[in-house]
Order: C-alpha cells, then structure tokens, then sequence
C-alpha cells in the first residue's frame, strides 16, 4: 500500500498470489546506500549496468530486467526476450499508463526531443502534453511546476509529481513490474507506443555558443518556425529536429525524427550539413 497523504488518494498495487522473494534476482548492488564499483569498472559506469541485465533476461525465464545508474534517478530495462526498452517507448509507455491513472484529462511534460509518437499516444489515452525544457527535471524543474501528471525524458530520467519532487527510479521501476504483473508481456505493451525513426549525431565544434548563434541565423533563412529558446528546434509535417550544445564538452548534439525512415533520412542529411558546413550521406 503506498499512502499518498500530499495527493489526498491512497493507491492499492495488487500483488500476484505466488509473489515472493524469489521474484526478484539482484545481479548487481547492495542493500545500503553505498556505491559499488563493478570489477574493471569505473564509478557510475553504465555499460555494465546495461548488459548485466541483458544477458541475465535473455537467458532465464525472467519477465522483466531492470537497471540503474549509482544515483538511481535513471532507469534502463529490458523486456522478456532480452532487448533493451528504446528511452521513447518507455517514455510513452509510462506517459500513457499516467494519464490512464488520472481516468484521462491529464497533461505530461516531456522535452522537445521527446518521439512525437508520444504525444499521438498520450492524445489517444484521453491527455495531452507540455513540450518543456528538462535538464534532468529536479526538484524545482517544470514537471514539478507544471499542472502535469508526470514528467520525463528519454534518457531514462522519470518524475511522479503527486508522489515526489524528484526523478525516482525506484518508484519507476516499481510501476514499471506493475504494468508488466497486470498486462501483456513487457515488448507487446513497448510496441503499442514504439517510436518513429529517429537519427542523431555529435559534433565536435571550437566554440558552442558562436556556432549556435551561426547555425540559428541559418536555420531561421532555410526553416519556418524555428524555436531557440532550448536549443535549436524546426518541425515540419513529416520531420522535426533539435540541435543542442553540449554542456560538459565543446559538442553539438543533433536529433532526427521522422514520420518514415525516408523522411527523417532527408532531414538528417540537411541538419549534418548545415551543422558540419560539408555535403553529407547517410548509409543505411
């Protein structure tokens, strides 16, 4: 039972009758609040996290493997045949089950670079969503300050606004086994809401803020409706993308996303040139 006094509701999470310990096989971690480090692996290495996982699904009768980073504000799982959950068809999954929660009528924030499939999923449950600015969505971030059911991004990050302030990855993974307890296989409920095709790259720039400045005078002569107020951001019927600087190197991060590969590999081709100033293509 998790009693949520601040929301003023109580949920019930039924339990499976033959629900025990067993249930629950932990690969890697402690029941502290310490910090392993994995043999041969550095300190919040993410790559072990992933594969460790992986390999164990795949290779038991486990419906579900779960995975997160050392301060838990992100989750990685993969589904009963062993693949890793795609960020956006997680996203849309949790988004849609929220707004479901909320019996409809109920917004979501998620970031610009969010698949734009899940906004269609999330329309279809009855909601809608709140394209915001997240950088990790803490405590005083826009799930927390917008009117929204939930809130979150891609890589992993999730917040439940009704039950905490911050990204919980626990709580995620918590509501996560749920879906999977109470429904279909955990591919069969990923592939309702999988995302369009997306495509991304980085590039490596001398300067971040001189290049975006560059890259935004040529984008609003080339695009209609071109945002900069989180990066760099263009939509168009079939394609959308955003171009973004990297905070920790001197990077720009660019996404594609497309209704069709066809269409999302145009749009790509155009955003590497504009971005590199060279005549790209995309191989298959």
């Amino acid at each position: 039972m998790v009693d949520d006094r601040r929301a003023g509701r109580r949920h019930q999470w039924p339990r499976r009758s033959n629900a025990s310990a067993d249930d629950v096989e932990r690969l890697d971690g402690t029941a502290d609040d310490s910090f392993p480090t994995p043999s041969g692996a550095p300190s919040g290495d993410s790559t072990r996290a992933e594969t460790t996982p992986f390999r164990a699904v795949a290779a038991s009768n486990a419906d579900i493997g779960l995975a997160h980073d050392a301060d838990a504000d992100r989750l990685v799982a993969v589904d009963e045949t062993g693949e890793v959950v795609g960020g956006d068809a997680l996203l849309g999954l949790f988004a849609r089950e929220a707004v479901r929660d909320a019996d409809g009528d109920a917004r979501v924030a998620v970031p610009l670079e969010a698949s734009r499939r899940i906004g269609e999923v999330v329309s279809d449950a009855g909601g809608s969503i709140v394209r915001v600015e997240m950088d990790g969505i803490p405590g005083s971030g826009p799930a927390a300050d917008a009117d929204v059911v939930f809130g979150g991004e891609p890589t992993g990050v999730y917040q439940w606004p009704a039950e905490s302030p911050c990204p919980d990855a626990t709580l995620s993974a918590i509501r996560l086994a749920r879906l999977v307890d109470e429904g279909d296989a955990l591919s069969e409920q990923t592939g309702d809401v999988a995302a369009y095709p997306l495509f991304f790259d980085s590039f490596a720039v001398d300067n971040c803020a001189r290049e975006m400045t560059r890259l935004a005078t040529e984008c609003q002569e080339r695009f209609d409706d071109v945002r900069t107020d989180d990066g760099i951001f263009v939509e168009r019927d079939d394609a959308w993308f955003v171009v973004r600087a990297s905070r920790t190197e001197r990077v720009l991060r660019a996404t594609v996303e497309g209704t069709s590969r066809n269409s999302a590999k145009r749009l790509f081709d155009t955003v590497r040139e504009l971005v590199s100033g060279e005549k790209t293509t995309l191989t298959a």
